[in-house]
Parts: C-alpha cells; sequence; structure tokens
C-alpha cells in the first residue's frame, strides 16, 4: 500500500490548511476486499469518482470534495494498475455470507485456498465453464451459477446437483460482490497462465488489419472445453469418472502437462 500525504483548505475563505493521510493500492496484490468491490462497481459505472476514491484510498469523501482538481487527477492516476490484469493465486473475498429466505438461516459460503489448493477437477470444470458462460452472456444468472460453483459451505462436500440452489440463495448478495468474484477469477486464469502455461495459453497480439480482426474476433471462450479434457481423460473407463472427478485440480494440471511434454517429445 502507498501512503500519501496531502494539504487542503477545508473552508474556501479561510486560508488556513489542514493535512490528511491515505492508502492507495498500488498493485493487484494490495487490493482487499472493498478495493475489489469498488472496482466491480467502477467497470458497472455503478458508483461516483468521490465514492470511488473513499473506498480506495480511505479518506472521507468530504474532505476528498475539498481537494482541487489537479489533486483528484493525481489521485486517479495512481490506480492506473486496474486496466491490466496481474496474477493472484488467491481469492480476495474469503467469503459470502447470504441469509436464506426460505429458512431464515444465515449460510456461509467460503472460497477455496490459495493456489486452489483441495479444489476439485470437478469443481474446477464447473466454475471455469459457467465463467465462460458468465462472459458472453453477461446474465446475473449465470453470474451466481459460476460463484455457487466456486464458494462452498464448509459443512458440505462439493455436489454439482446443489449448484442451483447455492445460486439461488447466492443472487441475494450483492450485485457488486459476485461481479467482484468474477474479476478476481480472471486474475486467477493469469495465475494459472503462468503456473500451467502449456495448458492455459494467451493468445499472442499480432499486427493485423482491422478487416482482419474483424474476421478472426473470436466468438467467446469454449463453453465445452473442460467437458472434453474431462471425457479425453476418463476415456472408456467409465468407473474412475468419480475419481478424476474428484482429484485435486492442480494434480490434474500437473499430468495434463507432463503428457503435453511427452508428446511434444515424440513428434
Amino acid at each position: 500500500m502507498k501512503q500519501i500525504d496531502l494539504e487542503y483548505y477545508p473552508y474556501r475563505w479561510l486560508l488556513i490548511k489542514r493535512k490528511v493521510t491515505g492508502h492507495f493500492p498500488q498493485n493487484w496484490g494490495d487490493v482487499q476486499p472493498k478495493h475489489l468491490i469498488a472496482l466491480a462497481c467502477l467497470y458497472k459505472g455503478t458508483i461516483s469518482e468521490l465514492r470511488f476514491l473513499e473506498a480506495m484510498s480511505s479518506i472521507n469523501q468530504k474532505v476528498l470534495k475539498k481537494l482541487d482538481e489537479y489533486q483528484r487527477y493525481k489521485l486517479s492516476e495512481l490506480l492506473e494498475f486496474v486496466q491490466n490484469l496481474r496474477p493472484r493465486h488467491e481469492l480476495i473475498l474469503r467469503k459470502i455470507a447470504v441469509k436464506d429466505r426460505t429458512t431464515n438461516e444465515q449460510i456461509v459460503f467460503h472460497a477455496p485456498k490459495a493456489k486452489l489448493k483441495g479444489f476439485s477437477f470437478g469443481q474446477f470444470i464447473f466454475t471455469d465453464t459457467y465463467f465462460s458462460i458468465f462472459q458472453q452472456s453477461q446474465d446475473p444468472e449465470d453470474l451466481a451459477r459460476f460463484v455457487a460453483s466456486l464458494y462452498w459451505p464448509r459443512t458440505k462436500s462439493f455436489n454439482d446437483d446443489a449448484i442451483q440452489g447455492h445460486a439461488d440463495i447466492l443472487k441475494q448478495a450483492k450485485p457488486e460482490t459476485l461481479e467482484a468474484i468474477a474479476i478476481n477469477w480472471q486474475l486467477i486464469h493469469e495465475w494459472l497462465s503462468l503456473s500451467y502455461p502449456l495448458i492455459f495459453q494467451k493468445a499472442e497480439e499480432e499486427e493485423t488489419t482491422e478487416d482482419e480482426k474483424e474476421a478472426t474476433k473470436p466468438t467467446g471462450p469454449d463453453q465445452n472445453r473442460w467437458i472434453k479434457v474431462f471425457n479425453n481423460l476418463v476415456g472408456d473407463d467409465i468407473l474412475s469418472r468419480d475419481q478424476w472427478a474428484e482429484t485435486p485440480v492442480n494434480t490434474i494440471f500437473e499430468f495434463m502437462t507432463r503428457k503435453y511434454k511427452e508428446n511434444a517429445k515424440r513428434k
């Protein structure tokens, strides 16, 4: 976090300055839950400049109003890093507490551990597939299903039959909370691209004409990608489907990486 010390005039007609100190995240590694939610609101255009700067700096809006335009511009410059996604291997919002209106019971959904430790391949398949669907549809229903696949009550084991029920409960959470988690999942993907580059290959930027760009414009992520991968791993051994699904996702990625390297050597 970067400390910022500012001087401002509390009253325009009184030439006496006051000082205020704020703390800004310098990179994605500094971003905390309140920052991520504010960023989600910014991307959706549902937050004012002053409210956004207050959330990011912990400087009261009343003080921010007293700053001149140049000072506020310089504060905004400190947040240029949010324009580019960077790897982060953990979910910033560690839990979501939502009241189930049907039972009047508060249910706490927990994020997986850092680096997706203990996260099963089956749960990853549903999470990333629903995320791909949401990327294309931007439908709140799909967003809720994505988060419902990713966050899970600690007292229960993952069961894809329960995703829709959990999604119905999570829809009662604030939309910006779910949007923030979608941003975070993109940071997770950046980390996966570094950790498993043979599996999560980033598209290379090439110089193309506008016509070429239009002709090669992607239609969106392959929503069936992980289903195809799963079926290839299982093959004809139907009895092992549950075993593959329950295997930690990092174990699967390491296995896939090893197989890719072995196949490359044979060519």
